[in-house]
C-alpha cells in the first residue's frame, strides 16, 4: 500500500478535536499572575468536547493544581509532565513554535525541525506520552512563522534565510526553500517585501508572520483565497496615523500576497507603549487567532478566537471592537479571550500560546 504524503494540520478548516498548551511552573509565581491569568482563559474557552494537553513541570505540583482549579479545567483537559525535562522554561508557554503536526493516512506525525529561533521541548513530551516517534527535518521554522491554509502555505522569508546560513556550508535559495517543501505537498507563498533597489533579497516583518497575518479558510467571489494582514497604527483609536516603516514593509507584503494570488483584507491594529504592559511600543496582536470553519453544534457561526486587550488596556476598547467587527463581517463568531495585553512585551497571542493538533475532516467551500 503506497502512503499519501503527510499533510500539516491546517490553521482553518474543521474543528479543533485537540489542543496543546504549556503552562510553567515558574509562570504561576505571584509576580506572573497576570499573564498565567491570560493562558488560563484562553485554556477555559476551549469547548468541552476538544481534547486540551497541558504541558508543565509536574501536573501535581500545587501551584499547577490551584491553577487549573482556578480556571475550572478538568474534563477535557489531558496532564503531560516533562519529567526529567524539568523546569519547563517561561519562553516554553509558547507552544506553537519549537514543532509541527502533520497527518499521514490518519497517522499522526511530529515534526521537531532541528533548528528554531524559538525552541522548545514540547514535541519530545508530547511524543513520549503518547508513544510516538519524532521526525528531525533538517531545517530552521519556527510555528509562528509559517501558517497553512486549505490549498497552499505562507513562509516566512527568514525561514529560508536561517535554513540556509545553518546548513554547514550553506544553501542556496532553491535548496532551502526545497526542504520545507518537502514537509507538505501544499504550494507554498513567501511573506516577506524586497529590500530597496533589490528583486531578490526579501526582508520581513515582523519576525513570526503570525502575529500580523490571518489565514480565514474563506475565498471571495472570484475563488481566491482571503487572508487578514495588519495594519499597524501610532495611536489608541484604529483611525489614528499608520506606523512609520511597519506600514509601508507590511504594504510590500500584501502586494506580494495579492500577486500571489490572494485577496488581502486589511484590520487595524496597535502598535502604542502602555506603562505597564509595553514600556516601549509594541504591536497588539491581533491576527494571532485560532478558528474554525466548520460550525459547532449548538453554534450559528464557526468560532474564532481573538485576543482581547481593553480589559487591561481600556483605551484600546476601539481596536478589540473594530477586530471583533471584521471577523464578524466574514462569517464568524469571535470568542474574545481576555488578558492579552499582559503577554505583549513577551511577544505572542492565542496562536503563539497553542498548537492545534487535530482537526475534524471538513471540506472549505
Amino acid at each position: 500500500m503506497t502512503l499519501s504524503s503527510p499533510r500539516l494540520v491546517p490553521d482553518c478548516g474543521g474543528r479543533i478535536t485537540a489542543l496543546a498548551m504549556t503552562i510553567p511552573l515558574r509562570l504561576l509565581r505571584p509576580e506572573h499572575a497576570p499573564k498565567a491569568t491570560a493562558l488560563g482563559n484562553l485554556a477555559a474557552s476551549i469547548p468541552p468536547e476538544t481534547t486540551l494537553y497541558l504541558m508543565t513541570d509536574d501536573p501535581a505540583h500545587p501551584d499547577f493544581v490551584a491553577w487549573a482549579a482556578r480556571h475550572a479545567l478538568a474534563s477535557n483537559c489531558e496532564f503531560i509532565s516533562a519529567g526529567a525535562d524539568a523546569p519547563v522554561l517561561e519562553s516554553e508557554m509558547w507552544s506553537q513554535d519549537p514543532w509541527m503536526i502533520a497527518d499521514q493516512d490518519g497517522r499522526q506525525l511530529i515534526h521537531y525541525p532541528t533548528n528554531s529561533d524559538r525552541p522548545g521541548r514540547q514535541a519530545r513530551w508530547f511524543a513520549a506520552s503518547r508513544g510516538l516517534s519524532l521526525e528531525r527535518p533538517a531545517m530552521q521554522l519556527a510555528g509562528g512563522n509559517t501558517v497553512t491554509g486549505p490549498d497552499f502555505r505562507i513562509l516566512g522569508a527568514s525561514s529560508v534565510e536561517m535554513t540556509r546560513w545553518t546548513h554547514p556550508g550553506g544553501l542556496s535559495w532553491t535548496d532551502a526553500l526545497a526542504r520545507h517543501l518537502a514537509l507538505d505537498p501544499r504550494p507554498i507563498s513567501i511573506f516577506g517585501f524586497a529590500l530597496p533597489g533589490s528583486v531578490d533579497e526579501l526582508r520581513q516583518q515582523p519576525s513570526h508572520l503570525d502575529l500580523v497575518l490571518s489565514v480565514t479558510g474563506l475565498a471571495a467571489a472570484n475563488g481566491r483565497s482571503i487572508l487578514l494582514l495588519a495594519d499597524p497604527r501610532s495611536g489608541h483609536a484604529p483611525d489614528s496615523a499608520r506606523t512609520p516603516g511597519w506600514a509601508e514593509q507590511l504594504d510590500a507584503t500584501a502586494r506580494r500576497l495579492e500577486a500571489d494570488g490572494f485577496v488581502v483584507k486589511r484590520n487595524p491594529v496597535a502598535y502604542v507603549a502602555d506603562p505597564r504592559w509595553s514600556p516601549n511600543p509594541n504591536l497588539r496582536a491581533y491576527n494571532n487567532v485560532l478558528l474554525e470553519n466548520e460550525t459547532r453544534p449548538g453554534k450559528s457561526r464557526p468560532l474564532v478566537w481573538l485576543p482581547q486587550f481593553a480589559d487591561l488596556e481600556p483605551q484600546l476598547e476601539g481596536f478589540d471592537e473594530a477586530n471583533r467587527t471584521i471577523w464578524q463581517e466574514l462569517g464568524f463568531e469571535p470568542l474574545g479571550v481576555h488578558g492579552f495585553s499582559a503577554l505583549v512585551r513577551a511577544g505572542g497571542g492565542i496562536r503563539c500560546a497553542s498548537k492545534v493538533l487535530q482537526r475534524t475532516a471538513f471540506q472549505v467551500t
